[in-house]
């Protein structure tokens, strides 16, 4: 499908662009020199966020201390592709309202398209803006379980035709003791025979292509994270639920399903990872592709 330009208000001046006047120049310069400053001190992946952060000494202290855990290198793209969520930790309040003039820049920009059918590319300002659509699907779907579970919403779909599981005695028995976490995943199950189940509703997120398998992932994966457990949050289940849910990668997404999905994902806790920490958003600015075009110097 052609993608038609959407036409935004006027990004935010909260970053310099090339051709403003000659404040912002000298502003651009400086930051410039920041930048420079923070390569030769071996600090990897440095983002946008970091301009500000380094202008103080210690706020650059601090954040060399704390980047070394978080981010680490990547390919030659990397030191000029942004992972905010790492840096958004940090740096206390000046750093979270750039976060969010970021999320302001992601609903204003405007969309280019998909690559290969799995990222959606959008160019606001001097950056473009690649997102990985089925981790930014995934964690929507994640936070929004997690809420759901924390606060016993029910958000349950009946099954018009209930799902017969075959569980092992193992599972059987697994099944029995987990019932309320089950329950309160948004499953309704009940033993049917001795090694039955039959499934009579599911969590409405799930209702497309679910199937006796994914009941028993579900299962196992609860049984495992919660050993020994009374009570916890299985972050690990929901994640797992949030991932078969997820718009995949190889699929197609209209203009529409797009701009509702930058939406839904500035709305997230942590938009800029996946539960595990990988990047579900990165930048490369127009100098650094400037740089590989040997365009400039």
């Amino acid at each position: 499908m052609q993608l038609k330009p959407v036409i935004r208000p006027a990004p935010s001046d909260a970053f310099i662009r090339a051709g403003e006047h000659s404040g912002k120049i000298e502003s651009a310069r400086k930051n410039d020199d920041i930048r420079k400053e923070s390569s030769e001190s071996n600090i990897p992946g440095e983002s946008l966020h970091v301009k500000e952060i380094t202008e103080s000494p210690v706020r650059k202290e601090e954040y060399k201390q704390s980047h070394k855990a978080e981010v680490r290198p990547n390919d030659n793209i990397s030191r000029e592709t942004k992972t905010a969520g790492a840096v958004a930790r940090q740096a206390g309040t000046d750093t979270d309202k750039e976060a969010g003039d970021d999320r302001e820049r992601l609903l204003n920009a405007r969309i280019i398209g998909q690559a290969f059918d799995s990222y959606i590319i959008l160019e606001e300002g001097e950056d473009v803006f690649v997102i990985d659509q089925h981790a930014a699907h995934e964690r929507i779907r994640f936070e929004t379980l997690r809420e759901w579970f924390v606060h016993e919403e029910a958000f349950s779909q009946g099954l018009l035709s209930p799902v017969m599981v075959e569980l092992t005695q193992q599972e059987m028995h697994e099944f029995t003791e987990l019932e309320p976490y089950i329950r309160k995943l948004g499953f309704e199950a009940e033993v049917f025979g001795n090694r039955t189940v039959l499934v009579r509703a599911i969590p409405y997120l799930l209702t497309e292509g679910f199937s006796d398998r994914d009941f028993r992932d579900i299962l196992g994966k609860l049984s495992e994270e919660t050993r020994g457990v009374l009570e916890i949050i299985p972050e690990e289940t929901i994640y797992m639920m949030a991932c078969k849910s997820a718009i995949k990668a190889n699929r197609p997404m209209s203009e529409m399903e797009i701009q509702s999905l930058v939406r839904e994902l500035v709305k997230c806790e942590n938009p800029y990872t996946c539960v595990h920490g990988r990047p579900v958003i990165i930048s490369i600015s127009k100098k650094e592709l400037e740089k590989k075009f040997k365009r400039i110097i």
